[in-house]
């Protein structure tokens, strides 16, 4: 499975913050994905880890 993009450049937090989505994807996503997608199915349990990180309302500058 591919993997974001490059990360080079980042702040500190911005690394701390693609880190810890990677290891959500990585646990939580990645073992279902081709199910997932061939069920057409949004788990509320993902949704509810995805909340809880605060991944929802992020607020990234524009530059």
């Amino acid at each position: 499975m591919a993997r974001l993009a490059q990360t080079a450049g980042l702040t500190d937090v911005q690394q701390e913050i693609v880190s810890t989505v990677r290891e959500f994807v990585d646990k939580e996503i990645v073992p279902c994905a081709q199910e997932l997608e061939r069920g057409d199915v949004y788990p509320a349990d993902i949704v509810a880890g995805m909340r809880e990180m605060g991944l929802f309302g992020l607020m990234i500058p524009e530059e």
